[in-house]
């Protein structure tokens, strides 16, 4: 399921200590690469912290309120690889996982990555509104439901079967390499961070 849109607050999910996972295929430990789904629990941080933890997000204006959010795990974090991937928060009320948002950005540190650092995501929540008109019509059934998918507190009429996406482009003819993932949110759309998408000089799409 995505998140909902009436409940954009991340200040509240930081002051309950509130944690979600992250998985995808990016590189571990050294600088590796890994054909194994990691996951990793990132807890949420407040924008200030976030700041002082990486000063080129205060010079750079991050977090944007309401667009994006930190988060931060102890000897832990995503790494290249990562960008893209969804963030899930657990509802034990409702036994169901939500996406929160998507890797954006973290902090290289030679060939890994720095753990003990935080980690911006795109904040899902804020784009609910341009996912609904754009990607998920309500003239269309896409996922095949009685009622075409709405977003709502009614759990029954949108129901999404949330997967994870591993992007690949082609590399020299052979070759097809990742270094961004997705989101499936319908068996037509995957969403993921723009930076997955736009061609630069080693990926042409």
């Amino acid at each position: 399921n995505l998140w909902d849109e009436a409940d954009r607050d991340v200040s509240m999910l930081v002051s309950k200590q509130y944690s979600g996972k992250v998985v995808g295929w990016g590189l571990v430990e050294g600088g590796g690469r890994t054909n194994n789904l990691n996951r990793v629990e990132m807890n949420f941080l407040d924008a200030e912290s976030c700041q002082k933890g990486v000063p080129a997000f205060k010079r750079n204006g991050f977090p944007k309120k309401d667009k994006s959010y930190c988060a931060i795990r102890e000897n832990q974090t995503v790494c290249s690889g990562d960008s893209g991937g969804g963030m899930f928060l657990y509802d034990s009320n409702r036994k169901a996982y939500y996406l929160r948002g998507f890797v954006s950005q973290g902090v290289t540190a030679g060939r890994g990555c720095e753990a003990n650092v935080p980690v911006l995501f795109t904040d899902i929540a804020f784009y609910l509104k341009w996912i609904e008109q754009i990607a998920l019509p309500k003239c269309y059934n896409l996922l095949g439901y009685g009622e075409c998918p709405m977003f709502g507190m009614d759990e029954n009429k949108y129901k999404l079967p949330l997967g994870i996406a591993h992007l690949k482009y082609q590399f020299r003819r052979n070759l097809l390499i990742s270094d961004c993932h997705g989101v499936l949110i319908s068996k037509k759309h995957v969403l993921t961070q723009a930076g997955c998408v736009e061609p630069n000089q080693l990926r042409e799409l």
